[in-house]
C-alpha cells in the first residue's frame, strides 16, 4: 500500500555502481612499445656482455602486413659511432641479437625477420669517396679461392684424400762371387787330429 513511498535509486547512485573506465594514467603500453622496449634491453645486454659502448648502436623495428596474413618483422640497426671493428664483427652482433630475442620472446621466431643497418649523420665516418678501382681488383684476386677436386660422393671424408706418391725401390746388388768361407778345425778328441774341412762355394 505504502509502496509508492519507496526510495528509487538516485542519479548519483547509478553512477557509482558503473564500471570505471581507465584513465590515460593506468593504461597498459601497447604491444609495439613493448617489443620496442624488449629490443632495446636486449641488445643493450648484449653489448654490455662483450664489452661495446652502449651509445654505439640502436634499434627500431617496423612490421609490413603480407598477404598471407602474417606480418614480417624489420629490425633496423643504427650505428651511432663508427668503428671499423664493430663493423667487422657486424654479421655476429647480428646473430647474437636474434638468438637473444628467442631467448626473450620464444612466442615470435627472430631467426626470419629482416634486419638492416644504416648510419647516422654525425656517426664520424672517415671516408667520404670510394678508393680507386684497382683497390677492389686488388682486393678480389687475393680472396680468390683456390679450387680443389670433389670429394667422390662415396668417400665419407670431407677432405680429399692426399695422392700417393709411388716409391722406388732400388735392388740391392749381387755380390760377383761368393765370400769366402773361413775354414773351420773340428777336434774330436784330444789325441785324434783332422785336417780341417773344405766348404766348396755355392753356385
Amino acid at each position: 500500500m505504502f509502496e509508492f513511498l519507496k526510495l528509487r535509486p538516485g542519479k548519483s547512485h547509478a553512477q557509482s555502481a558503473s564500471p570505471s573506465v581507465p584513465t590515460q594514467s593506468n593504461r597498459l603500453p601497447s604491444a609495439p612499445a613493448l617489443r620496442r622496449d624488449m629490443m632495446r634491453v636486449v641488445l643493450k645486454e648484449i653489448l654490455h656482455r662483450h664489452g661495446i659502448p652502449a651509445h654505439w648502436l640502436a634499434c627500431d623495428f617496423s612490421t609490413v602486413a603480407r598477404s598471407t596474413g602474417v606480418d614480417e618483422l624489420h629490425l633496423e640497426l643504427s650505428i651511432l659511432k663508427w668503428n671499423e671493428q664493430l663493423l667487422r664483427y657486424a654479421p655476429a652482433l647480428q646473430a647474437a641479437l636474434l638468438h637473444g630475442l628467442n631467448r626473450f620472446d620464444p612466442s615470435t621466431d627472430h631467426a626470419h625477420c629482416k634486419v638492416s643497418w644504416r648510419f647516422a649523420d654525425n656517426c664520424g665516418y672517415p671516408y667520404d669517396h670510394l678508393p680507386d678501382p684497382q683497390v677492389w681488383r686488388e682486393a678480389a684476386a687475393t680472396s680468390t679461392p683456390t679450387a680443389s677436386a670433389p670429394v667422390p660422393i662415396l668417400d665419407r671424408r670431407r677432405t680429399p684424400r692426399t695422392p700417393r706418391i709411388p716409391q722406388t725401390q732400388a735392388s740391392a746388388p749381387r755380390p760377383a762371387s761368393a765370400p769366402a768361407i773361413p775354414q773351420s778345425r773340428s777336434v774330436v778328441g784330444a789325441d785324434e787330429d783332422y785336417p780341417a774341412t773344405q766348404i766348396a762355394p755355392m753356385r
